[in-house]
């Protein structure tokens, strides 16, 4: 990827690519831009066209064998089944005080790695359970910082959930 200065002229973006999984994020990120420089547009159809020759660049970064993709499907349908239950929480006396939540989260109890899901309340109720969910809702929130930190727009959000987060300890190095 060409470095490109952004419009706010303190924002350059690169693609730093070193390790070997970054060389094979390079020879994506090349064949898209490819494609778009095609006029071709990013759709997840358009992608997978290109990549079904085997000559392709982007043929290695698919599952050819139709069981084992068909497998993968249908787990993911059953991972949208256990993100399909919702709960509906009131908190009275806010400015927003409903909110629709997923009923079923992902457990991060490092116990349970096999990737099971629980019952939103019951790790609610479980301090361990409740502690390593606080600790991955705030790694998303992290991950959010990083992903706009180009927005000019957003800065003043990012800013403060940063110096919150600075209180969890949680990203020292932002």
């Amino acid at each position: 990827m060409e470095e490109v200065t952004a419009t706010n002229e303190e924002i350059t973006y690169s693609s730093g690519n070193h390790g070997l999984r970054e060389r094979k994020s390079a020879i994506v990120e090349e064949a898209l831009n490819r494609l778009s420089d095609q006029g071709i547009a990013l759709t997840p159809k358009n992608v997978l066209e290109e990549a079904k020759p085997s000559y392709s660049v982007l043929h290695e970064f698919f599952e050819w064998d139709d069981s084992v993709a068909g497998e993968r499907f249908r787990l993911n349908q059953a991972r949208n089944m256990l993100m399909a239950g919702k709960f509906v929480v009131v908190i009275k006396n806010r400015a927003t005080n409903t909110a629709v939540l997923t009923g079923f989260v992902r457990s991060h109890m490092p116990i349970e790695r096999n990737g099971s899901w629980l019952a939103r309340n019951k790790v609610l109720n479980e301090a361990n359970a409740r502690k390593a969910m606080v600790a991955a809702k705030l790694a998303i929130l992290l991950s959010w910082c990083h992903s706009v930190i180009d927005l000019t727009e957003l800065t003043s959000i990012r800013i403060s959930i940063e110096t919150q987060l600075a209180k969890f300890k949680i990203g020292q190095d932002l």
